[in-house]
């Protein structure tokens, strides 16, 4: 695996840029297992995957020849209005289906928002599938976003 590349697109908000989670994840890569992370971020503070979508998230996805695609939905919009959530990612599934790219869900939380709480629901969310046919909807990013966000740890 050593040397080989991997294309990544992040679409999300503070959370995903907070501590360069592109970033730190691309040096974790190298480092570990030798693989470049080549990336772009589709952020803006406080963004929704809705937001996104309406700005046009999606051509970047069918555009690019990406392998992965993480999401990054509003901190507590899952636990507050899951079904909307639900949709958010569904607005996305096309775009996704043409690029081939698998789905990655950042399920990171702010503090002070019942981050286990959130945590827990999204992870079951996950595992439900957001999809919306049962299936798992994709990876998850969880423990790896509050890992770094409780050390600090930054590239």
């Amino acid at each position: 695996m050593a040397g080989k590349t991997v294309r990544m697109l992040f679409i999300g908000n503070s959370f995903t840029t907070k501590n360069d989670l592109p970033g730190l994840l691309s040096v974790i890569a190298k480092a570990g297992k030798g693989i470049i992370i080549e990336y772009k971020v589709i952020s803006a503070g406080g963004a929704s995957l809705r937001r996104h979508w309406n700005g046009g998230a999606a051509n970047t996805i069918t555009s690019g020849k990406w392998d992965y695609v993480v999401f990054q939905e509003q901190s507590t919009l899952p636990v507050k209005n899951a079904n909307r959530f639900h949709e958010n990612v569904r607005e996305f599934v096309p775009a996704m289906k043409e690029s081939g790219a698998k789905i990655v869900h950042d399920l990171g939380t702010k503090k002070g928002t019942g981050e286990s709480e959130i945590t827990d629901r999204r992870l079951q969310q996950n595992r439900n599938g957001a999809w919306g046919d049962g299936r798992p909807s994709g990876y998850c990013l969880a423990e790896s976003a509050r890992q770094t966000r409780r050390t600090g740890v930054t590239r």
